[in-house]
């Protein structure tokens, strides 16, 4: 069984993030978990189902052949929601996520 570390996952997800907010995935440091879904999409649930396309472009989860679908997304209201989603995603793949 492959496994995937958590803080793999969470630093791409975190660089992304901050590329939409900030412009700069520089400033990952800035997002959190708790952080609400809608200061980073104001453009509502289908924004955020967009956001699973970015994910499935990026590695980790390209490489490792990882595919987010939008509606996993869709009803997520925290950063944790979406985290939650990718790491889902993975252990129904059959990656074993290590933290």
């Amino acid at each position: 069984m492959p496994e995937r570390s958590q803080l793999d996952i969470l630093y791409s997800l975190y660089r992304e993030l901050a590329r939409i907010r900030w412009g700069n995935a520089d400033k990952w440091s800035k997002c959190s978990l708790g952080h609400l879904v809608s200061s980073y999409f104001p453009g509502g649930p289908s924004a955020v189902a967009g956001f699973a396309n970015v994910l499935n472009q990026i590695n980790p989860m390209r490489d490792d052949g990882i595919i987010i679908h939008p509606n996993d997304l869709r009803e997520a209201k925290k950063i944790a929601h979406i985290f939650a989603a990718i790491i889902k995603a993975y252990e129904d793949a059959g990656w074993r996520v290590v933290p």
